[in-house]
């Protein structure tokens, strides 16, 4: 927390966690219709502790950016930009937080 605020860290999917367990991967598989984000793990997943739930699982927050091969606008969507970098991408297709849509599970 920083002044009592959270610190959001994005990166792209997958990702993966070193745990005393084991790894945990989060990863997502789509279609034109769908998302999913799912967690694989190398282990039980039952032997994580409650403290591993809430850390790792329960808390765990997404942001998904749907790029368009092609905008009305003319842009292209292979511009000079790093896309594993949320804030560029976001700058870049003037993404904002009053645009964000917020989805529970």
């Amino acid at each position: 927390m920083m002044n009592n605020a959270p610190v959001y860290v994005w990166s792209p999917l997958p990702q993966i966690k070193m745990l005393q367990q084991g790894l945990l991967q989060y990863n997502f598989y789509h279609s034109y219709q769908f998302l999913d984000i799912y967690i694989n793990s190398q282990f039980d997943k039952s032997t994580l502790t409650q403290g591993q739930v809430a850390e790792y699982i329960a808390s765990e927050a997404f942001r998904i950016v749907v790029i368009p091969g092609e905008l009305l606008n003319g842009r292209v969507s292979k511009p000079d930009i790093d896309f594993s970098s949320y804030e560029e991408v976001a700058k870049y297709y003037n993404l904002t937080e009053d645009k964000v849509i917020k989805k529970s599970r």
